[in-house]
């Protein structure tokens, strides 16, 4: 049988986050799943309602009666990944690009170094 558990967060932006998204607070959830085989994966599940995501709350219901979402697929599917990785005692980002921020610049007039 596999195993779900989550973990709530919000996240608040700076700014606006796209010409869609309104800047609000967001939530998400961190999901943990365990496999028969012991293996235990994690990924995230940060719906966007703006493009048709069901709010977190929905998600983790349906989830919790058996109905998976195509977000939460994709979740699952990425936490078996880690699951994979983990057990092989490999780093995922091992050999990727290093990268000094992930910070998104939605309006460029409105940025400044304060912002980093």
């Amino acid at each position: 049988m596999i195993k779900f558990w989550t973990h709530r967060y919000e996240l608040t932006p700076w700014q606006t986050i796209g010409a869609v998204a309104e800047a609000r607070v967001r939530q998400g959830a961190l999901l943990k799943v365990q496999w028969p085989s012991d293996q235990i994966g994690y990924a995230d599940i940060f719906p966007w309602p703006e493009y048709g995501d069901a709010p977190i709350e929905q998600q983790i219901e349906a989830l919790a009666k058996g109905k998976i979402s195509g977000l939460v697929e994709q979740a699952i599917w990425l936490a078996k990944k880690d699951a994979k990785l983990r057990s092989q005692n490999k780093n995922a980002f091992t050999g990727a690009a290093k990268i000094k921020n992930h910070f998104l610049i939605t309006d460029y007039t409105r940025f400044s170094d304060v912002n980093m």
